[in-house]
């Protein structure tokens, strides 16, 4: 864990911040390019697969414990959710739609929440960090 108590050089924060919007911004428009050699979900299954084992050496490498039988149902869950139906969707959808149009959509999700949330209008719409993303 580390200390919240440490301040964050300014350079590390914009450099993480852009990485971020580098990486994240061009996954739709690289999901777009690799459809052109493979079918929609296997294209999926090989980005996450990809993804799960390298994350599982990276946990093996830091010690952390992998398989936790409390936990594993909430994941698979989760997983199934997110990356197979969400994610599934997006991959799918991206030989349809051009893919800056995909982000878009994806980026609105946050206000769709709000918007589609009426019994908590009130609360959402009166608190300004929510309002404000």
């Amino acid at each position: 864990m580390t200390n919240l108590n440490k301040s964050s050089s300014p350079v590390l924060v914009y450099l993480a911040f852009a990485i971020v919007y580098l990486v994240w911004g061009s996954t739709y428009f690289f999901i777009q390019k690799a459809l052109a050699g493979f079918p929609p979900f296997i294209l999926g299954v090989f980005r996450f697969s990809v993804a799960g084992i390298l994350m599982l050496v990276w946990c093996k490498l830091k010690g952390e414990q992998i398989f936790n039988r409390k936990t594993i149902k909430i994941a698979a869950v989760s997983g199934i959710l997110m990356l197979g139906i969400g994610n599934g969707i997006v991959i799918w959808v991206e030989q349809f739609i051009p893919s800056g149009l995909v982000a878009i959509m994806v980026a609105s999700a946050a206000i769709w929440f709000i918007i589609l949330d009426k019994p908590k209008w009130k609360e959402n719409l009166s608190n300004k960090y929510i309002v404000s993303g």
